[in-house]
């Protein structure tokens, strides 16, 4: 089974973009990225870009965002383009939003998790 050289998810139904096979979700992101590179002049290598794309915005270093439910990472892909940031940055400032009003709130659970 192929996977996806963009989110190393399992690929049913994708597409192959400058050299990278790539789901259908991360198509679209692969493409607005080999897109702006073009416009600025940049050389292109599809595989390259997603493969970077995969260590830099899918990881923090033990844990996957494909590992997340796939409702839950449609929403975060939406709501993270509408707000302009990349799926790491959008998830790490909400985590600490929610951490911060949690602990405001004296919710504070030190040691209980």
């Amino acid at each position: 089974m192929n996977l996806c050289d963009m989110c190393g998810k399992p690929i049913k139904a994708g597409t192959s973009l400058g050299g990278a096979l790539v789901c259908r979700l991360c198509a679209v992101d692969l493409r607005d990225e080999m897109d702006q590179m073009q416009a600025d002049g940049k050389s292109v290598d599809g595989l390259k870009i997603a493969r970077q794309i995969l260590r830099e915005t899918y990881s923090d270093g033990t844990l996957m965002i494909k590992d997340f439910p796939n409702d839950l990472l449609v929403r975060v892909i939406d709501r993270a383009h509408e707000e302009g940031d990349c799926r790491r940055d959008f998830i790490v400032k909400y985590l600490y939003a929610l951490l911060c009003e949690t602990e405001k709130k004296g919710n504070n659970q030190k040691g209980k998790w």
